[in-house]
């Protein structure tokens, strides 16, 4: 059972996370924003933090951007032309240390809400990290589930993780709120893919919550990626589990193998999804990383209840992944009633959890 520790003021929300540099001491964090405090609305913007992997003391109260140093954090809602969102939620960033063709600006993916829908719509933000640029609405693309690609009205877009050129995320579509419909997104060909039909046994809810671009070389130009999120598995009843699956984009259509699940604790009995990936440690084999970390939610009502850490493992001879995870519970703070596991970084875990009333913190722990 690992310990955690509060970050950011209260109702800041910690949902994604990627490093700037090779030491993973310099990251992005995404997330959310609570309303300004000189405003009577409930408009609530997304988070940009740029800073230390661990931010420093002085975020658990304050938490205001440096441009002189482009750190600490920014709260904006996302400039769509045409439009004015009334709430936004940033999920998985990316930098140009894992994709070079950003050439020093970051990608934010993630989603806002317009007060005459009622609905999230997906949203993508590439540019500078400077107020200028995030203030510039040439910089902001709409993305939402390709209509010609459901049986149905699509409802709500939530873009969830990105890098290299796709972004994973989910929809649903009227009538069927909180289905279960994961999908790629390639960005250079601004094509929507739906995960479900893919795979090599449609499953009646998928969900994807990360990616990860397997780069065996330093060029970064492979084709290669891994995803992560939550799925509803025959054998099992009525239950989810977390699962992994590798994508390869050279093909057409999108080739996938070694869809393995996963449940918490490695106890069939137990809901699972996984919400974030990154590598663990630097050993690679020829299909990708040896080890990843994932954070994980456990959904069951009772002590499994909570955010978890996971380290799963290739074979190094097929590229399989190897179905016994090692799992880290991660232990509630405060006497919290519930904890979510929402994104990881090597051995860093981040999520939210109840603090007094209706306000919630964010915490990060070390599972190192």
């Amino acid at each position: 059972m690992s310990s955690s520790k509060t970050i950011f003021p209260i109702d800041y929300s910690v949902t994604g996370i990627r490093s700037l540099n090779s030491t993973d001491n310099l990251v992005i964090i995404t997330g959310s924003c609570p309303p300004p405090t000189n405003s009577s609305s409930r408009v609530t913007p997304g988070l940009i933090y740029s800073g230390p992997v661990i931010p420093k003391d002085i975020y658990s109260s304050a938490c205001s951007w440096n441009p002189a140093d482009s750190t600490g954090c920014l709260c904006v809602l996302p400039q769509i032309q045409g439009q004015t969102p009334v709430t936004a939620v940033f999920y998985g960033p990316d930098t140009t240390w894992f994709t070079p063709e950003l050439n020093g600006d970051i990608r934010v993916v993630g989603s806002y809400r317009l007060t005459a829908t009622g609905y999230d719509h997906g949203v993508k933000y590439q540019g500078p990290l400077t107020v200028e640029g995030l203030a510039n609405h040439n910089n902001w693309e709409k993305i939402v589930m390709d209509p010609d690609k459901v049986t149905g009205t699509v409802a709500n877009t939530i873009l969830h993780s990105t890098m290299g050129d796709l972004i994973v995320g989910n929809y649903d579509l009227e009538g069927s709120p909180g289905s279960g419909n994961a999908f790629i997104y390639q960005i250079s060909t601004r094509e929507c893919f739906d995960l479900k039909t893919l795979l090599p046994d449609e499953s009646k809810f998928v969900t994807a919550y990360g990616i990860w671009k397997n780069d065996i070389t330093d060029q970064k130009d492979g084709t290669a990626y891994t995803i992560a999120g939550g799925l509803w598995t025959p054998g099992v009843q009525g239950f989810n589990a977390g699962f992994l699956v590798d994508v390869d984009i050279s093909t057409t259509p999108f080739t996938v193998s070694n869809l393995t699940p996963f449940s918490y604790g490695n106890e069939l009995a137990h809901l699972t999804h996984f919400e974030g990936i990154t590598r663990n440690g630097t050993v690679n084999t020829k299909y990708g990383p040896a080890q990843y970390s994932l954070a994980a939610t456990g959904d069951k009502h009772d002590v499994n209840r909570g955010a978890a850490f996971a380290v799963v493992s290739r074979d190094p001879d097929d590229g399989s992944f190897i179905p016994i995870a090692k799992w880290t519970p991660v232990a509630k703070p405060n006497g919290a009633s519930f904890i979510t596991g929402n994104t990881v970084l090597q051995s860093f875990l981040y999520g939210i959890y109840p603090a007094t009333g209706q306000t919630f913190r964010s915490y990060i722990a070390d599972l190192r």
